[in-house]
């Protein structure tokens, strides 16, 4: 499931101090954004983003998240019957 952002209850070591990580933009101009996924059975969440152009991940478990929300799904306009 991706997920829009993620507020951890302690700080999480990834390319500096993380209190929070998502949104649709890069920390810094030219950056990109951090992708958060959510695992299926929902034990971890996986940060993935480009450091230094190489793609870098980190897992953090369910046991550190304060609260999180997820990417909308856009629902598909209902069949028209003639």
């Amino acid at each position: 499931m991706k997920i829009k952002t993620v507020q951890f209850k302690n700080v999480v070591s990834f390319g500096g101090q993380l209190q929070s990580a998502g949104g649709l933009v890069g920390d810094r101009p030219g950056a990109t954004a951090m992708e958060v996924e959510l695992d299926d059975e929902q034990r971890f969440f996986k940060l993935t983003k480009f450091v230094n152009g190489k793609e870098a991940t980190r897992f953090v478990p369910m046991e550190n998240v304060a609260s999180f929300e997820p990417v909308p799904v856009e629902a598909k306009p209902a069949a028209v019957k003639k």
